[in-house]
């Protein structure tokens, strides 16, 4: 996730929270749906098959008075060889397009 935050030039990374102007943070988690196999004998054991794997990513940016500024939640679209990473591209990819101003934030009521 940070080596994909990097490359969003909109923003830095710090490495205290001190020195922060929002602070990012996140849960996620990937597990094996089940398994694909091009042998249709070989049955869905993962001794016959390559994994398929499925999760979700959370993340939020939160100013230092904790208001949430921005969250978003990514779950598998099309098939990944490495979800985490996936993941990890489509939240900066997001944010990006937050910073831009593409996606505002929601107004609080």
């Amino acid at each position: 996730m940070i080596a994909q935050l990097r490359k969003v030039s909109a923003f830095s990374l710090v490495s205290n929270k001190a020195n922060a102007d929002a602070i990012l943070s996140g849960n996620g988690e990937v597990w094996v749906k089940g398994y694909v196999s091009l042998n249709p004998r070989s049955g869905r054991s993962p001794f016959n098959g390559t994994p398929v794997y499925t999760g979700f990513l959370s993340v939020e940016i939160k100013d230092p008075h904790g208001v949430t500024l921005w969250s978003y939640l990514v779950t598998p679209g099309s098939e990944s060889q490495d979800i985490s990473k996936d993941f990890s591209k489509r939240i900066a990819k997001h944010l990006a397009a937050a910073l831009d101003g593409e996606h505002p934030a929601p107004t609080q009521r």
